[in-house]
């Protein structure tokens, strides 16, 4: 049962050498009314843990470190019995218009979910605009509602690093409940849904992936 209580378990996951995109984020966050609490990220550049990953070709430093980060935060959510929660990454966008009530009516619609995907890429359906969610699964974890009983079934799946946590999720979805939100544009992103992407932030995760493909 999703209420405005679900806003008090927002988390933002954040380097912390990226204060710039700390405070970015944030400051669009309180625009809407919401005030995040900060969630420390793994460093994949700081940390010599990351190395072994420079050459793996199934996931990079810091797709290994954004591992981490999200498994840590579902832990730790889980044990403070703070679930269910929404979990942001510092590179959000509100698209112009979106409020709190737009985003818990869009959950509420759902009827109930595994994960609720407020943001996505590369969705398995088109983006719409004509329900306020469907279900379907999605590349990207920047903007994700988790509940209890998900994080229970996913931490037995994410104890070694060989996968992006996005295509870990996308890949649970792919057979359990889950849904994205309805789409609303906003200018200068390439995502769908209600939160976007800032495509425009120099990110060390985007720039491995695109050095990947090369």
């Amino acid at each position: 049962n999703i209420d405005r209580k679900i806003l008090d378990s927002l988390r933002e996951i954040n380097l912390d050498r990226r204060p710039d995109r700390w405070g970015k984020t944030r400051d669009r966050l309180q625009a809407i009314g919401i005030k995040p609490k900060r969630w420390s990220a793994n460093d994949g550049t700081k940390n010599v843990e990351y190395l072994r990953y420079k050459n793996n070709k199934k996931i990079s430093p810091s797709e290994a470190a954004c591992f981490d980060s999200h498994v840590n935060l579902w832990k730790h959510l889980y044990d403070t019995n703070a679930l269910p929660a929404l979990i942001f990454e510092d590179d959000i966008v509100i698209t112009p218009g979106t409020s709190i009530p737009d985003i818990l009516d869009a959950v509420r619609n759902s009827g109930g979910f595994d994960i609720f995907f407020l943001g996505y890429t590369y969705p398995d359906i088109d983006p719409f605009d004509d329900d306020l969610s469907r279900i379907g699964t999605t590349d990207g974890a920047h903007a994700y509602i988790i509940n209890r009983e998900t994080v229970a079934k996913l931490l037995p799946l994410v104890r070694e690093k060989n996968t992006p946590i996005d295509a870990i999720m996308k890949k649970y979805c792919s057979n359990n409940l889950c849904f994205l939100s309805h789409h609303k544009p906003a200018e200068n992103t390439q995502c769908s849904g209600l939160i976007h992407q800032d495509l425009g932030l120099t990110s060390d995760l985007l720039d491995e992936r695109r050095n990947r493909r090369k």
